[in-house]
């Protein structure tokens, strides 16, 4: 084992220093925005990235509304983008599926290797007749500019099969082959917020700047077919994996507090219903315990309920647009993850034991982390789960945070 794995780290470094003498050889080219048209964003992975890209489609519109935008979604995250085609933001929206279907048969150490093999096979000798489509439609379209906010080789080979002249890419790996390239939706040297470095990119790229004109309400919204008659103080979802929760214990132990400190709460799961199953039936606590929609609950979250309760995650991005919100952030990076906010976030208070709540400037969020040394992981996650195993001295804090929060003015 040892000896493929240094085998696979020769290969990788090799290819990194290829990499990096070709991106010398050929440096990033700077785009003629004057001659750009129509452009084309790559977004087909999950919904929190949807919601950024909804904001950044927004701005590039009010700053350049002559300019035609086009989203290549995928099934899951395109509905987000449904209010920008009905208001003529966007002109149209592609969906395509382009999750890996033999990855996990790999060996982790044998991925890096095999993994561009199957997407040259995945898309040059695809029998996948909706692949073949959306590429001929997407070259009927005549786009002049492709910028992929994914991160992905295969845009690439998108580029190619749709007969896009420019291209900007945002991860390391065949950057050289973009027309500009910054690895910007990981590893990047300024830390900010995911659609602030979107921005920077895009500056950079195209040699103009952006002023940050924004509504952010301009995600899909629908009443619940199951009317939530009542008022509450806390919106408390808890969906979602388990990577960025808080163990099932101290997630029990919060509610509990919450529940004595005699707020009303809402508590709603995703469609597993896995975690409020084992939430013990407390005062003033109700649960939404059937199938219900994402749009649903930002109604819920925007007509039913003063404040969220959440963690890290698509759908904190997603709620945060519909009420303020208190988001609590795990192994993930808050300075590019917390709900996006035009003015950034500054420290509010700083807790014993390096735990931090920082609020948003405009829109007077909270996010609230613990700083430890292995954190952000990217979500590479451990068992001890240190930068969420707070005690009961730092759940309170948390249930300080939202009381201090249902003080305020109300959200606008």
């Amino acid at each position: 084992m040892n000896n493929l794995r240094n085998f696979v780290s020769i290969i990788t470094k090799t290819l990194i220093g290829v990499e990096n003498g070709l991106s010398k050889i050929k440096p990033p080219g700077f785009i003629p925005f004057n001659e750009i048209k129509n452009i084309l964003f790559l977004r087909t992975d999950r919904i929190g990235d949807a919601v950024n890209t909804v904001v950044l489609c927004e701005i590039i519109k009010k700053n350049f509304p002559s300019k035609r935008l086009y989203i290549l979604a995928s099934p899951y995250n395109a509905f987000v983008f449904q209010r920008l085609l009905e208001i003529g933001i966007i002109e149209k929206i592609y969906k395509l599926k382009l999750t890996r279907k033999t990855s996990k048969y790999y060996h982790p150490l044998i991925l890096p290797l095999l993994s561009p093999l199957e997407i040259v096979l995945h898309f040059f000798f695809s029998t996948n007749a909706s692949i073949n489509e959306v590429l001929n439609r997407l070259k009927g379209e005549q786009v002049d500019l492709l910028v992929d906010l994914v991160g992905m080789r295969r845009s690439l080979i998108i580029k190619r099969k749709a007969n896009i002249r420019y291209s900007i890419g945002m991860c390391p790996g065949f950057g050289w082959l973009h027309t500009y390239s910054e690895p910007a939706t990981w590893i990047y040297p300024e830390r900010k917020l995911i659609v602030d470095r979107y921005l920077s990119v895009l500056s950079r790229a195209i040699q103009v700047k952006f002023e940050k004109k924004v509504s952010l309400a301009l995600l899909p919204i629908r009443e619940p077919i199951k009317l939530v008659k009542e008022k509450y103080d806390l919106l408390f979802y808890v969906g979602g994996g388990s990577l960025r929760k808080l163990p099932l214990s101290k997630l029990i132990d919060l509610v509990k507090l919450l529940s004595k400190k005699g707020l009303k709460i809402l508590m709603i799961d995703d469609s597993s219903h896995k975690t409020i199953s084992k939430i013990p039936q407390l005062k003033a606590i109700d649960f939404v315990s059937h199938q219900i929609t994402i749009e649903e609950i930002a109604w819920i979250a925007q007509e039913k309920c003063q404040l969220i309760l959440i963690f890290d995650g698509g759908m904190a991005h997603y709620l945060s647009t519909f009420n303020k919100a208190l988001v609590i952030f795990g192994p993930g990076d808050h300075e590019i993850w917390a709900p996006w906010d035009k003015n950034g976030y500054a420290i509010k208070k700083v807790y014993p034991n390096d735990i931090v709540v920082k609020q948003s400037q405009e829109r007077k969020h909270r996010i609230f982390f613990k700083k430890v040394r292995c954190c952000p992981c990217f979500d590479i996650g451990c068992l001890e789960k240190t930068c969420l195993d707070f005690n009961q001295n730092e759940l309170n804090y948390i249930a300080e945070n939202i009381m201090e929060m249902m003080n305020e003015d109300q959200w606008q």
